[in-house]
């Protein structure tokens, strides 16, 4: 019999609560984690002269982490070939999408960390 089974004072609401609190933890460390990511990427191709726009997520759209939805990323070079395809990042031959886009911002070195945001859900 597990230790749960035997015990008999076992708060079902204070333990899901506990679970709910570290799994925000770790949520907030992968959504920091994904945007730093975008920042130094961002940084990377902006500094070779290089045309970036990004687009966060707003509260209509639910992100979850292993989507990599936390925004849309448009990048006017070519994608290195030893890159993995990321969703909600498109490399040049896809910037025409842009027109069809709104809210759209162009990123600068000056305007990264206000532009490149967490968009998502919030409770």
């Amino acid at each position: 019999m597990t230790q749960l089974a035997e015990t008999t004072t076992y708060d079902v609401v204070a333990d899901r609560l506990k679970t709910q609190k570290a799994h925000d933890k770790l949520d907030q460390k992968i959504v920091d984690l994904n945007i730093r990511w975008y920042r130094r990427l961002a940084a990377h191709y902006l500094s070779q002269g290089v045309r970036v726009y990004y687009k966060p997520f707003r509260e209509y759209y639910p992100t979850h982490w292993g989507d990599t939805g936390f925004g849309t990323m448009f990048i006017d070079a070519a994608r290195p070939p030893e890159m993995p395809e990321v969703k909600h990042l498109y490399w040049q031959g896809k910037m025409n999408r842009l027109k069809n886009w709104y809210a759209i911002a162009e990123v600068t070195l000056e305007n990264l960390d206000e532009v490149i945001v967490y968009g998502g859900c919030e409770e």
